[in-house]
């Protein structure tokens, strides 16, 4: 399910719909765990199916032919022009109306307290609804850390995560939309908390 939240000049908004469904399928090409250190390597391939709401992608396109219309053929201008909206109707749509492939990697790798993980996603875009084609999209995030403490029943470790995310230009009837580029670097450093279950349901 697909939940958005925004503000405009006319007030606050919120849409609430099912989005698009993913199959996603997992092949493990290095798999190897010992005591002391271990390694493990993913390969993700997948297919994005158009099972969500497209309405609004459909009354943009519709809305971009008509201001198209009135300007004379070959003249430069922004495909989205129209709107005075910071937020367009695209960016609203629970559904693309595309196929879209799904492709990526993941490794995990440790040694003794020390570990590395990374993930890397990569989306195919295909033209989706009234030909309205969304970027394709590069994410890599990952980053070194370390059990701090390690005990049967709990572990607790520290890591340092980085995030790229890359993606191109979305395009409405064949015309590229500027503002749609993105490039992103963030970092952050987690904390994460585990339990054993096992241990806790006996304890019980």
């Amino acid at each position: 399910m697909v939940i958005l939240r925004w503000e405009s000049t006319c007030g606050p908004g919120c849409d609430f719909d099912l989005g698009d469904v993913a199959l996603i399928g997992r092949f493990a090409v290095v798999q190897k765990n010992t005591m002391n250190y271990g390694v493990v390597v993913n390969l993700l391939g997948g297919v994005k199916f158009p099972t969500g709401k497209t309405d609004r992608i459909k009354d943009e396109v519709e809305q971009t032919e008509i201001f198209e219309s009135f300007l004379p053929p070959g003249t430069p201008h922004d495909p989205l022009g129209h709107s005075v909206a910071g937020i367009h109707e695209h960016e609203l749509s629970p559904g693309s109306g595309s196929f879209d492939g799904i492709f990526g990697l993941t490794l995990n790798s440790r040694w003794h307290r020390w570990f590395l993980n990374s993930q890397f996603q990569y989306y195919l875009r295909t033209a989706g609804e009234s030909d309205f084609q969304f970027g394709n999209e590069l994410i890599v995030s990952g980053g070194p850390g370390a059990y701090l403490f390690l005990k049967p029943a709990f572990t607790l470790s520290l890591q340092a995560n980085a995030t790229y995310e890359a993606k191109s230009r979305d395009q409405i009837l064949g015309q590229s939309l500027e503002n749609t580029f993105l490039h992103l670097v963030d970092d952050v450093n987690t904390m994460n908390v585990a339990r054993d279950i096992v241990s806790v349901m006996k304890a019980a």
